[in-house]
Order: C-alpha cells, then structure tokens, then sequence
C-alpha cells in the first residue's frame, strides 16, 4: 500500500515502528489499523512507543471508540513490561485503564471492551498488587452485578475480575463468590450456547478454583487455639 504521504508504496510488514505508527495515524481502514498494531509495542517502560500508544488511547477514548482504545491498551501489556516498570510508572496506565472501565460498564454495548480493559488491569494487579488497593473500582460491585443480569460477553470481564481476586486474595469476597456459585444457569445465558461452546462451564470451573484458593488463604491466617 501507500506510504501515508503518497509518495512510496510500503508493505505493513515492515518493520519499522515509525512507518506503522505514522499509517495507523493517517488511516481509517480498521484491518490496516489492526495490522499495524501488531507490532507496535513498547520495548522498555516510557519508551516512544509506549508515549505513543497512552496518548492514542486517550485520543480515542475521547470520542467513545473503545474498541480501538482497548485494542491499543492491550499493546501496552502485550510484552509483558509490566514487571519492569514502577509502582509509579504503571499507575499512570492504571488510572488509564480505570477511565476506560469506568465508561465503558455504563455503556452495553461495549462489553467486550470492557472484557479486554479488566485483562489488562489484571495483568496490571499482577505485577503490581499493591494498586488493587486503590477504591476507584469496586470487584464487589462487579460481582453483584453480573449475579443479577449476565449474559454469554461478560464472561471475559468476569474472568479478569476472578484473577484479580485471587492475585490479591481478597477474602472479604468469600461469600459474594460463593452466591456467584449458587446461581445454576444466570439470567440471558442459552444453555445451546453453553453447551457447545462450554462458556459456562469453564466459567464454574475458574469460580469454584477462586474460592477454593481464597479460603485456603484464608485458613491459614487463622489463630488457633493455644492450651
């Protein structure tokens, strides 16, 4: 294809992060955008490449595209620099990917969105679990949530949402996993569906395995009884 200023045929299999960086700015063509990214992310924490994926993650988030957002906020944890980066450093993508939650659960039709934000907050709380304390978001609001009304989408979201928990081992959660569990068949799910794709029975298997893991936690916190 064209080189974005017209004047040099280039192939998306390049290289070169700048090319690609600069087609994915002048174009609209949602495949060629996609293509471009899948080499386009940071080698090192603040590098060029990370400086410009946050500020085109706040570009589109800016005009509600939360599916390119959150397809450029996958990039930025795609190599796995997370470990390498600071407390401070990755907090500024956490507060990002916050702002990205935040408006995409008050909007349905960005669940799957929503789906691939919690991903990377919980690649985030995995290196860095000392940001689960932040209360901007609430696991438990989560949960109450996707007890009362689920459908067969949100069930990346929920299973982000149980590996943050179990990372951080959060037992305050014990008995709102436990009423997770308790609901047989949730709300708007085809069993058909289930069935064939076993969504929900992998979905059983994850929250069965989290609360196992966070009363083992649990118990071994207790004080027992001297003589």
């Amino acid at each position: 294809m064209k080189k974005p200023d017209g004047t040099k045929i280039v192939s998306l299999n390049t290289e070169d992060p700048d090319i690609l960086m600069d087609i994915f700015d002048k174009t609209n063509v949602a495949e060629v955008m996609k293509k471009c990214l899948e080499k386009i992310y940071p080698l090192w924490a603040g590098d060029r490449r990370e400086e410009w994926l946050i500020q085109r993650i706040n570009d589109y988030v800016a005009v509600e595209n939360f599916e390119i957002a959150t397809d450029l906020l996958q990039r930025l944890t795609l190599a796995k620099i997370d470990s390498e980066r600071t407390d401070e450093q990755e907090k500024r993508i956490f507060d990002l990917t916050l702002e990205i939650i935040n408006l995409t659960r008050q909007k349905y039709d960005f669940r799957e969105s929503l789906g691939k934000a919690l991903n990377v907050l919980s690649t985030i709380i995995r290196y860095h679990p000392s940001l689960y304390n932040d209360k901007r978001l609430s696991m438990k609001d989560f949960l109450i949530k996707y007890q009362e009304s689920m459908s067969s989408k949100d069930y990346n979201a929920l299973s982000a949402i149980l590996r943050i928990i179990v990372e951080v081992k959060d037992s305050s959660l014990i008995e709102d996993l436990e009423k997770l569990l308790q609901t047989k068949t949730p709300a708007g799910l085809n069993p058909d569906y289930l069935d064939e794709h076993g969504e929900y029975y992998n979905f059983i298997g994850r929250l069965t395995t989290t609360i196992i893991a966070i009363k083992a936690v649990s118990y071994t916190h207790l004080t027992l009884p001297t003589n």
